[in-house]
């Protein structure tokens, strides 16, 4: 829970047993208004403190917004989140070249890159769930791996170790500072998806923003 809801609601919930007890001895009308308007607030931030469970392993989906080109139609899957901030990539959007159009890899076999986000375009990042081949991940969930020996997993990749799906590769990912992400869910930027591991490792095509914001919605 983010720590100025948490201050929120222990407040109200002095203020509420106060007015109770003034409200019982005095038969006053106004307080009770106030009480009702005060359990109204405690109710609303308790609902909003329940679609804010920030973690690794959720999916966020954007909003629509008339100014917003750079995330329109984004799922972003978050794969860290601490008390510094939280880092994600986007998993449906395409990069315009495969993975073999770069230089470095260019006897590597033709796999989609996908643009995970405005930081660090310059570096490659990658999600796998075959964590008995490829070493040094970190688990995001039960079957989703952030990172590990990249050459590694591209030489599995080549000689058939591993197949094109068990791993997503990305230019740039999405970073927040810390509070940051946070502001922008209780602004309506994002809804938040639990259990977004399940849309990980899938063509862009089967990955509908319309079907997932419909039935968040």
């Amino acid at each position: 829970m983010h720590p100025i809801i948490l201050v929120q609601q222990q407040q109200l919930i002095l203020l509420v047993g106060v007015f109770i007890k003034t409200c019982y001895a005095t038969g006053n009308e106004i307080l009770w208004l106030l009480l009702c308007k005060s359990i109204v607030l405690l109710t609303y931030t308790s609902y909003l403190s329940g679609s804010m469970q920030i973690k690794p392993g959720i999916v966020l989906i954007s909003l629509p917004a008339e100014d917003e080109l750079l995330f329109d139609k984004a799922v972003i899957f978050i794969t860290e989140y601490t008390t510094n901030g939280a880092l994600g990539f986007v998993i449906n959007k395409l990069f315009p070249r495969s993975f073999n159009e770069l230089t470095e890899f260019k006897h590597a076999r033709p796999l989609p890159l996908y643009y995970g986000g405005p930081v660090e375009q310059e570096h490659l990042f990658f999600l796998h769930r075959r964590p008995e081949v490829i070493e040094g991940g970190t688990a995001v969930t039960d079957n989703v791996y952030f990172g590990g020996n990249f050459k590694h997993a591209v030489q599995c990749n080549t000689n058939n170790s591993i197949a094109d799906d068990d791993m997503q590769l990305f230019i740039g990912y999405c970073g927040w500072d810390a509070g940051q992400l946070e502001e922008e869910i209780t602004e309506g930027s994002w809804l938040v998806v639990d259990n977004g591991a399940g849309y990980v490792f899938k063509l862009p095509d089967t990955i509908v923003w319309e079907d997932i914001y419909r039935n968040k919605m």
